[in-house]
């Protein structure tokens, strides 16, 4: 079972949700946010990306910048830019980006439950990358940017969820990336006790994207109360009776979540002539040269762009162990037979010769890249999310930009506070 509660939020004003609610922090650099802000939007970037309002070229993990969030949190506070709730709620939400439609729950998950690792992970932490949002965290002592957590669907909570979406949303906003935003208060003390207790018959849930966020979550409690072991946490009510034992997390189940490949670009043949490349490449998959780009879905199936030509690709080895589901991902047999035997890429996660475009980039932006100067491309089916859950679920972690996730989730809607 897992622990999911309501907590006393900070909620978005409504009537100035649309100069709020921002794209997350880490999609744009500090030039790209700086311009975000200029035009009046996008002001929950003066918490998440404090640098623009320091000097040019600061260090935006300096104690002077994560000071600087703090400062411009208690403003949007202070300013009324953000209410915070008189009881513990939770939310429904609604994204919708084109014909894409991801319904889920945003709640409070519980730091013991990732601590006992009912909350699962499928990838690796960088140190850097955690202390900057732990340092982050414990400054604004708030969890202000929501970790993205899945679950096997479940006909309870769809149902719950759904009803609580009646009616006209409390907030309705569109952000600059063209992705509808709608939330709804879930503040009726009965329904908020039903989705507790159906989320006690939901055995773990899995973080798809904020593993650094959730991590940190977990250190920001050792550092404020001390280390403890997991445990069942105490509860005022409905509600954790310690806000630093949950954080801010957007649950969605399986059915609803929406996954885009993470494509590889290679940038030299690592000394092989294309030819050499192709004749060591034919021993593994069988190739197919195509007259337009290759945007695959089928499993075992990738695309490849060199020379200004597509291929369509097949593997033709089975991975040595067909029982483990990690060897089976697609993004692991193209490391396992391809990147690392043919092309000397052992490690993608430190190589400086591969480079990773998430899918909803599209394949133009492969044949650019490789018509700029890289040697390959390749373009890779989408990995599922039960595939993501069958890994997590065997305590394995997939190998590095294996999932894009669309649509993002948002920035400035709703506030996790420590109190």
């Amino acid at each position: 079972m897992v622990a999911v509660r309501p907590f006393r939020a900070l909620t978005v004003n409504p009537a100035v949700a649309n100069t709020i609610v921002s794209l997350p922090y880490d999609v744009m650099n500090a030039e790209e946010a700086a311009h975000m802000v200029a035009n009046g939007r996008n002001q929950f970037l003066h918490v998440s990306r404090p640098e623009i309002d320091l000097p040019p070229g600061s260090d935006p993990t300096s104690p002077q910048a994560y000071e600087q969030s703090r400062i411009a949190l208690d403003s949007l506070v202070n300013d009324g830019s953000f209410v915070r709730q008189a009881a513990p709620v939770m939310y429904a939400i609604r994204q919708t980006m084109g014909e894409l439609v991801q319904v889920g729950l945003v709640a409070s998950a519980s730091v013991d439950d990732y601590d006992r690792t009912d909350i699962r992970i499928h990838e690796f932490t960088r140190p850097d990358k955690e202390l900057d949002r732990v340092n982050h965290i414990d400054a604004v002592s708030a969890h202000d940017e929501p970790v993205f957590l899945t679950y096997r669907a479940d006909d309870v909570i769809a149902s719950i969820i759904s009803e609580a979406m009646t009616g006209s949303a409390l907030i309705d906003v569109t952000a600059d990336d063209g992705i509808r935003h709608e939330l709804w208060l879930i503040d009726d003390q009965s329904v908020l006790a039903e989705l507790v207790e159906a989320f006690e018959f939901i055995p773990r849930t899995y973080v798809a994207d904020g593993h650094h966020r959730s991590a940190a979550a977990s250190v920001v409690r050792k550092r404020r109360k001390g280390d403890q072991p997991p445990s069942k946490p105490a509860v005022k009510g409905l509600e954790f009776a310690d806000g630093l034992d949950g954080f801010l997390a957007i649950l969605v189940p399986n059915d609803s979540v929406n996954v885009m490949p993470y494509n590889r670009v290679v940038n030299d043949l690592a000394g092989q002539l294309l030819a050499e490349f192709f004749t060591a490449l034919e021993e593994v998959v069988i190739m197919e040269k195509v007259d337009s780009a290759v945007a695959p879905v089928e499993q075992h199936v990738f695309g490849l762009y060199a020379d200004g030509q597509w291929y369509r690709c097949r593997f033709t080895q089975a991975p040595a162990d067909t029982s483990n589901p990690l060897e089976l991902l697609d993004v692991s047999m193209l490391q396992n037979q391809i990147l690392g035997p043919i092309l000397g890429i052992d490690d993608p996660r430190t190589s400086k010769r591969i480079s990773f475009v998430g899918g909803i980039r599209g394949t133009d932006e492969l044949e650019r890249l490789v018509n700029e100067g890289a040697a390959l491309a390749f373009s890779m089916p989408p990995t599922s999310v039960l595939d993501l859950i069958e890994v997590a679920d065997i305590g394995e972690v997939m190998p590095p930009k294996s999932t894009w996730f669309e649509p993002k989730l948002p920035s400035g809607l709703v506030i996790h506070p420590f109190a």
